[in-house]
């Protein structure tokens, strides 16, 4: 069936049960990915107290490193979990979407829990080893979201369904920029209770989770067991999620069931067939950009930044949470255009303005020796700017673009590889930038991300496809038929 047929109208929200799958999915992955970012900015000072304590007690486990130092590979860590977890992820996507995502979402309760006792036993050690855990139960949670609802999606609807995993991505930012003020819970006393919340968040969905239905795309590709009970099973998880009747949902689940690929790509045998290659080497350059677009930094250390420039702490951590509004007001503005522009225009035009911001930024950080109020305000006002744009485009569009211009059994071994491109970069960052900055703030923000965003603007106009509205047939036959031109 081609997506001329499959669209009925663009302008049309998500079904209610596909809507809730999203919500639900975006709930015990990206919000708890952002939520554990942020969190330590705001708060750094009290973590970095924390992490001296257990020093202190613990005689020997700071191994003779600074407390800074330990601190930062502390918050870098998360992100080796973070390659682990999408490792493992086409191994565990295979025993199915639903038990998978609970598998990971359960994983990072555990973590939590764990991250909990930490405290109460003023153990940085057995913290760090709770944050990689946490790494691992959100990069595969987040990976399964995307899959999961890009499988459960018509195409009409696939951006904004899609979507949900930004909002709730950049609503996290938000929360945790809130929750984690020094003057809230961002001190000694309190810190506990942000991970006793985020806890309470992944029990909530480890409840939901059970009550939903299967992706009818993986329903349709699970190999084995009797065909018309299968077929009962994709028919039933299509009426749900798109909200029609059997009569309306057989026809597309016969479609399901016919084209299904067989057995799923691996991570090495994705790269056999050359319309998957081109894919995922987009896809990764996508995620690859998003990563290295100064997000990481702009997340970790934007409280800290403006401290540089001559705020106080409490003026500083109440900025910083404005600025994460502008994210959430960025993400809202990409859900009502994301299936009406075109992804591949939206993403080139982001990913350049972001550019023009990152040359501003560097500019206003060349300046913070002067702690001038013009100074402060500008930076402020191009810390928004810059939220806002990432959140409109790179940030919601690499979680799913990838997905979208693969096979469906490739899927999960794309996942992998942009999974583990965009949780290196923000280790490799996260580990050296601060070091870095030290000797020379203004260039290292302008090396470490300004080139690399040029490269991927570069590379996207040469090679990505658009998306929007298509499925992956007029995809393949586009490419088969630009092959034989070229």
């Amino acid at each position: 069936m081609s997506s001329s047929v499959q669209a009925v109208d663009c302008e049309k929200w998500p079904p209610m049960w596909l809507a809730f799958l999203s919500l639900v999915l975006a709930w015990g992955s990206t919000f708890n990915f952002g939520f554990t970012m942020l969190i330590t900015n705001p708060a750094q000072a009290a973590f970095v107290k924390f992490v001296a304590k257990s020093n202190e007690k613990n005689k020997g486990m700071g191994l003779g490193m600074a407390v800074d130092t330990q601190w930062f590979f502390i918050l870098s860590i998360l992100f080796c979990g973070h390659i682990i977890g999408s490792l493992l992820l086409p191994i565990i996507a295979r025993h199915g979407r639903k038990k998978s995502f609970m598998l990971a979402v359960l994983m990072e309760a555990l973590a939590l829990v764990a991250t909990i006792a930490s405290f109460w036993l003023v153990n940085h050690l057995l913290f760090t080893l709770a944050r990689i855990l946490l790494g691992m139960g959100t990069a595969i949670a987040m990976g399964l979201s995307g899959i999961t609802v890009l499988e459960s999606s018509p195409t009409y609807c696939r951006g904004v369904a899609s979507m949900v995993n930004g909002i709730f991505l950049q609503f996290a930012l938000v929360v945790g920029a809130i929750l984690a003020m020094p003057m809230v819970l961002g001190n000694d006393a309190n810190l506990v209770y942000l991970f006793v919340f985020q806890l309470c968040c992944n029990l909530i969905v480890l409840c939901i989770v059970p009550f939903l239905h299967e992706s009818p795309q993986f329903l349709a590709m699970s190999e084995g067991g009797d065909h018309e009970e299968t077929e009962k099973k994709v028919i039933a998880s299509i009426m749900f999620y798109h909200g029609i009747t059997e009569e309306q949902a057989r026809p597309l689940a016969g479609i399901m069931m016919e084209t299904k690929h067989g057995a799923k790509a691996g991570i090495f045998s994705v790269f056999n067939d050359p319309f998957n290659r081109r894919g995922v080497g987009l896809g990764v350059l996508t995620t690859f950009g998003m990563a290295m677009s100064g997000i990481t930094v702009i997340n970790a250390f934007t409280q800290e930044i403006l401290m540089i420039v001559g705020l106080d702490v409490d003026t500083a951590a109440i900025a910083n949470s404005g600025t994460c509004l502008f994210s959430l007001a960025g993400i809202i503005t990409s859900t009502f255009i994301v299936d009406r522009w075109n992804r591949r225009s939206l993403l080139l035009k982001t990913f350049s303005t972001l550019i023009v911001i990152n040359f501003v930024i560097v500019i206003l950080l060349s300046l913070a020796g002067h702690k001038n109020i013009y100074v402060s305000g500008f930076l402020i006002l191009s810390i928004c700017a810059f939220n806002f744009v990432f959140s409109m485009g790179p940030g919601p569009l690499s979680m799913f673009v990838g997905g979208e211009i693969v096979t469906p059994d490739s899927r999960s071994a794309g996942a992998v590889y942009s999974n583990t491109t965009m949780a290196t970069s923000r280790f490799i960052t996260l580990l050296t930038y601060h070091a870095v900055a030290k000797w020379c703030t203004p260039a290292a923000y302008g090396i470490y991300f300004i080139p690399s965003m040029v490269i991927t603007v570069y590379l996207l106009y040469k090679h990505l496809p658009e998306s929007r509205g298509r499925n992956v047939a007029d995809l393949k036959a586009e490419y088969e038929m630009e092959k034989l031109i070229v």
